[in-house]
């Protein structure tokens, strides 16, 4: 398995917590904290979310799998709603910075001629 082809699978997997994030039924606390849901529930506008994976470690095996551990971040600007107001250190603002970081543990392998994601 090549970085390109890792790299690409992080990439796809990221998307899948993105989507989840926006999602009004979340899978998995253990995967996002906090939903959009949830935060529009306490007043705040997500904007601009994205979310980063780093790569902590690869190690492979004999039999072509890879076990990679990877920090996820997710990344989101918040805005108040027009009945909401936001303060950070006493101060207003009219937007909160947010981010989060969870490490994934995740297993690799190959299933014909494209790469999988088994556990994380």
């Amino acid at each position: 398995m090549e970085m390109q082809e890792i790299q690409q699978t992080l990439h796809q997997y990221s998307q899948e917590l993105l989507a989840e994030y926006h999602s009004p039924r979340t899978r998995s606390k253990l995967n996002i904290p906090l939903t959009a849901e949830e935060q529009a529930k306490e007043g705040l506008i997500s904007k601009n979310v994205e979310v980063v994976p780093t790569i902590r470690s690869i190690q492979s095996s004999d039999d072509g799998e890879y076990l990679i551990d990877t920090d996820m971040t997710v990344n989101v600007s918040l805005d108040a709603d027009s009945d909401t107001v936001i303060y950070v250190n006493g101060k207003r603002t009219d937007h909160l910075d947010q981010s989060w970081t969870s490490t994934h543990i995740m297993e690799f392998a190959h299933v014909g001629k494209a790469a999988r994601v088994f556990n994380y």
